[in-house]
């Protein structure tokens, strides 16, 4: 069972990394330049972290090189992304409901010499898609896509918001885990969702994989303790093409 997760997680990482690479893998009704200017994904158009459309200052500070400032609410990891004047930003905030039955929030034990991971959430969560203003910092809205208690637990410097989303130009596609992805227009209205069910982790540092686009189908790297799979579903209906 080992070797063949492992197996898995090869074929996963290197599909994915080909995909990336497929020169306009996103779509036609997009012009390749939309794409380049704007910041689709994680780490980018092609994931290198880097784009030729910017003038990004070399030096900053709290005063220096800063156009605007904005606070946002809860706890997030997911890389922000880009698509014309919004900035769409996943997040998620405690609130002040314990689930029932609920224990008192503890590390998870670790082998003997490793220090104690994070601890389980002590409140249910919101779990948030953020779109800001790109010219002025503003919060144009803020869409719940779902509130309930993560049942895995993340590292002390993690978040239960570290997947990051993604967008073809026409929708944002927002990817939190064990809570499922969401399709939401670029008004923040839902359009559909799609639950993968609970990942089970073992001392775990917290979920964390992020979607890839490819044409008409949204790939989703589901890597856990249980049985693994690599979901190709549609992004007009989130259900199944292949698995």
């Amino acid at each position: 069972m080992k070797k063949s997760i492992i197996r898995l997680t090869a074929f996963v990482s290197i599909l994915l990394l080909f995909i990336s690479l497929i020169p306009g893998k996103v779509y036609a009704q997009n012009s390749a330049s939309m794409f380049e200017k704007n910041w689709p994904e994680w780490r980018g158009l092609q994931n290198t972290g880097a784009t030729s459309f910017a003038n990004t200052p070399i030096e900053f500070s709290e005063t220096k090189n800063v156009k605007w400032k904005t606070e946002i609410p809860g706890k997030g990891h997911a890389t922000p992304i880009v698509w014309g004047d919004q900035i769409i930003i996943l997040t998620s905030i405690p609130t002040d409901k314990k689930p029932a039955g609920a224990e008192e929030a503890t590390p998870e034990e670790q082998p003997q010499g490793r220090m104690p991971r994070g601890p389980k959430a002590e409140y249910i969560h919101k779990f948030v898609v953020i779109s800001v203003d790109k010219n002025s910092g503003e919060i144009n809205w803020q869409t719940v896509v779902r509130e309930e208690y993560p049942e895995e637990s993340t590292h002390d410097l993690g978040s239960w918001a570290s997947n990051s989303p993604i967008t073809d130009g026409e929708n944002i596609y927002a990817y939190f885990g064990s809570r499922g992805m969401f399709c939401l227009d670029f008004k923040g209205n839902i359009k559909w969702e799609r639950d993968f069910g609970q990942m089970e982790k073992v001392m775990s540092f917290g979920e964390g994989s992020s979607p890839a686009i490819s044409k008409d189908k949204i790939f989703v790297q589901w890597d856990h303790q249980g049985e693994s799979f690599l979901y190709a579903i549609d992004k007009e209906t989130g259900k199944d093409a292949w698995i």
